[in-house]
């Protein structure tokens, strides 16, 4: 699979369930402090490009099948934010402040009278803020 934000993962060796502690400083609300709702959904949708492990008969990893074939998810509000039992405002509001600081681009689109979106994340701005240096010198 060719996909930039993949490689970045690969080559940080990101865990797909692992909320990087650099979102703490990178991804704040005006007043300052860490914006837990936008960190959580981005966290949610890092979540969905976790690949599908294929095990050999004594349980070793011979393979991994990718999911997602492109760079983005399709999804609503409403999924995601009953799956983290989060109001659909609080939702709608953290996607639109990771939009404003380029760290998703979402695109609308109507199909069967819904309104699904498509969810990228931004591989070059995901890899400026997320950062897994150890600073112990």
């Amino acid at each position: 699979m060719n996909n930039l934000l993949l490689e970045i993962m690969r080559e940080q060796d990101i865990s797909f369930l692992y909320t990087p502690h650099s979102w703490y400083r990178e991804i704040k609300r005006p007043n300052g402090k860490p914006d837990q709702t936008a960190i959580s959904v981005l966290s949610d949708i890092l979540s969905r490009f976790e690949p599908q492990y294929q095990f050999d008969d004594q349980g070793d990893i011979v393979g991994m099948e990718w999911p997602l074939k492109s760079s983005g998810i399709i999804c609503e509000y409403e999924h995601i934010a009953h799956g983290m039992n989060f109001s659909l405002s609080d939702v709608k509001n953290a996607m639109d402040r990771l939009v404003e600081k380029g760290i998703l681009r979402r695109s609308f689109y109507k199909k069967n009278g819904c309104l699904p979106m498509m969810i990228e994340i931004v591989p070059e701005r995901f890899k400026a803020i997320t950062r897994f240096k150890n600073d112990i010198t």
